[in-house]
Protein backbone atom coordinates (compact mmCIF):
# COMPACT_ATOMS: atom_id res chain seq x y z
CA UNK A 1 0.00 0.00 0.00
CA UNK A 2 3.24 2.24 0.60
CA UNK A 3 3.60 2.31 -3.23
CA UNK A 4 0.03 3.73 -4.49
CA UNK A 5 0.34 6.33 -1.34
CA UNK A 6 3.76 7.63 -3.27
CA UNK A 7 2.56 7.37 -6.57
CA UNK A 8 -0.50 9.85 -5.41
CA UNK A 9 2.46 12.38 -4.00
CA UNK A 10 4.42 12.52 -7.19
CA UNK A 11 1.22 13.19 -9.31
CA UNK A 12 0.30 15.96 -6.99
CA UNK A 13 3.47 17.82 -7.21
CA UNK A 14 3.40 21.27 -9.18
CA UNK A 15 5.47 22.33 -12.22
CA UNK A 16 7.50 24.59 -11.73
CA UNK A 17 7.29 27.98 -11.98
CA UNK A 18 9.75 28.97 -14.77
CA UNK A 19 8.26 25.72 -16.96
CA UNK A 20 4.49 27.17 -16.28
CA UNK A 21 5.22 30.88 -17.70
CA UNK A 22 7.86 29.55 -20.08
CA UNK A 23 4.89 29.57 -22.82
CA UNK A 24 3.57 33.09 -22.36
CA UNK A 25 7.51 34.54 -22.48
CA UNK A 26 7.40 32.75 -25.67
CA UNK A 27 4.68 33.92 -27.16
CA UNK A 28 4.72 37.35 -25.93
CA UNK A 29 8.56 37.37 -27.40
CA UNK A 30 7.02 36.12 -31.22
CA UNK A 31 3.90 38.91 -30.52
CA UNK A 32 6.66 41.56 -29.88
CA UNK A 33 8.72 40.63 -32.72
CA UNK A 34 6.21 40.02 -35.62
CA UNK A 35 4.04 43.17 -34.13
CA UNK A 36 4.68 45.95 -32.28
CA UNK A 37 8.36 46.35 -33.39
CA UNK A 38 7.33 46.61 -36.99
CA UNK A 39 5.03 49.06 -35.99
CA UNK A 40 7.05 51.39 -34.22
CA UNK A 41 9.64 50.93 -36.99
CA UNK A 42 6.91 52.57 -38.89
CA UNK A 43 6.05 54.83 -36.75
CA UNK A 44 9.22 56.20 -36.55
CA UNK A 45 9.90 56.40 -40.66
CA UNK A 46 6.73 57.98 -41.29
CA UNK A 47 7.46 61.05 -38.40
CA UNK A 48 10.55 61.97 -39.97
CA UNK A 49 9.67 61.89 -43.19
CA UNK A 50 6.68 64.15 -42.19
CA UNK A 51 9.98 65.98 -40.19
CA UNK A 52 11.66 66.80 -43.11
CA UNK A 53 9.17 67.78 -45.61
CA UNK A 54 10.26 71.07 -47.66
CA UNK A 55 7.97 73.05 -49.44
CA UNK A 56 7.40 71.97 -53.20
CA UNK A 57 7.64 68.33 -51.91
CA UNK A 58 5.07 66.16 -53.37
CA UNK A 59 3.21 63.33 -51.53
CA UNK A 60 0.84 60.38 -52.76
CA UNK A 61 -2.41 59.85 -51.06
CA UNK A 62 -5.10 57.82 -51.91
CA UNK A 63 -4.13 57.94 -56.13
CA UNK A 64 -3.79 62.02 -55.39
CA UNK A 65 -0.21 63.56 -55.59
CA UNK A 66 -0.64 66.84 -53.53
CA UNK A 67 2.27 69.31 -52.77
CA UNK A 68 3.16 70.66 -49.66
CA UNK A 69 2.76 73.83 -48.57
CA UNK A 70 3.76 74.56 -44.50
CA UNK A 71 2.96 73.71 -41.48
CA UNK A 72 0.67 76.27 -39.74
CA UNK A 73 0.60 75.69 -35.53
CA UNK A 74 -0.21 71.65 -35.30
CA UNK A 75 -1.59 71.55 -39.06
CA UNK A 76 0.11 70.29 -42.00
CA UNK A 77 -1.09 72.48 -45.72
CA UNK A 78 -1.08 70.61 -48.63
CA UNK A 79 -2.52 71.21 -51.80
CA UNK A 80 -3.92 69.23 -54.97
CA UNK A 81 -2.92 69.57 -58.47
CA UNK A 82 -6.18 71.92 -58.54
CA UNK A 83 -4.99 74.23 -56.25
CA UNK A 84 -7.46 73.39 -53.49
CA UNK A 85 -6.01 73.50 -49.85
CA UNK A 86 -6.07 70.66 -48.19
CA UNK A 87 -5.63 70.55 -44.19
CA UNK A 88 -4.21 67.48 -42.02
CA UNK A 89 -4.71 68.28 -38.13
CA UNK A 90 -2.16 66.47 -36.06
CA UNK A 91 0.00 65.95 -38.72
CA UNK A 92 2.25 63.44 -36.61
CA UNK A 93 -0.49 60.68 -36.04
CA UNK A 94 -2.28 60.83 -39.56
CA UNK A 95 -1.67 58.15 -41.24
CA UNK A 96 -3.50 59.54 -44.17
CA UNK A 97 -0.27 61.31 -45.18
CA UNK A 98 1.34 58.79 -47.78
CA UNK A 99 5.14 58.07 -49.07
CA UNK A 100 7.23 61.12 -50.79
CA UNK A 101 6.81 60.91 -54.53
CA UNK A 102 10.56 61.09 -55.70
CA UNK A 103 9.88 60.45 -59.54
CA UNK A 104 7.84 62.84 -62.12
CA UNK A 105 3.94 63.20 -61.95
CA UNK A 106 2.72 59.65 -63.08
CA UNK A 107 -0.17 61.26 -65.11
CA UNK A 108 2.67 63.49 -67.10
CA UNK A 109 4.59 59.33 -67.66
CA UNK A 110 1.30 57.51 -68.28
CA UNK A 111 -0.24 58.13 -72.19
CA UNK A 112 -3.45 59.31 -72.12
CA UNK A 113 -6.76 56.77 -71.85
CA UNK A 114 -10.26 56.78 -72.99
CA UNK A 115 -10.92 55.50 -69.47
Amino acid sequence: MNFLYAEGQAAAQQPSLLASLLPLIILFAVFYFLVILPQQRQAKKHKEMVENLKKGDKIIVDDEILEFEEIRGDKAIFYNEWGIEITYPDYYDVEEIGELNTIQKQKEILPPSLF
